[in-house]
């Protein structure tokens, strides 16, 4: 009578073994399945980064050709100034005065006008390629 309680009792003991051991295989499945969604969410981040950081670099790009614009266009201005001095030669009539200050006040407030536009172009290229690196970082921290 002795001898069956104890194989009751090491049977009670293997079966809550076996069932520790089936449990810890659910649980390693478990944290498996975690680890690969964990995987593809991170795949997916570096692949928004990666579609970022082209963002990035097409509008520095941008950038960089609407400053070379900028330079160009007031090079080209200057040029136009002194062509009309050239052309113009000594001013001694009063009424002659009075239309080249005309005349330069609207090539220079056409040139305020062209050069506040492409700062405002500029401005707002700096702004969106902030907001990129921004968004590019929250979604590296993340």
């Amino acid at each position: 009578m002795n001898r069956r309680p104890r194989n009751k009792i090491n049977k009670a003991k293997r079966t809550v073994k076996k069932r520790m051991d089936e449990k810890v295989t659910t649980e390693e499945a478990l944290v498996g399945y975690e680890l690969e969604v964990m995987r593809d969410e991170l795949f997916r981040i570096n692949e928004r980064k990666n579609q970022f950081n082209q963002v990035l670099i097409s509008k520095m790009q941008r950038l960089a050709t609407m400053q070379n614009e900028g330079v160009q266009y007031l090079t080209g201005l200057a040029h136009q100034v002194k062509d009309t001095f050239v052309k113009e030669g000594p001013l001694t009539d009063s009424s002659k005065v009075l239309d080249y200050m005309k005349e330069t006040w609207s090539l220079k407030d056409a040139a305020e006008r062209r050069l506040k536009e492409i700062e405002f172009k500029i401005l707002s290229v700096q702004r969106d390629t902030e907001n990129t690196k921004l968004e590019i970082e929250k979604w590296q921290k993340f």
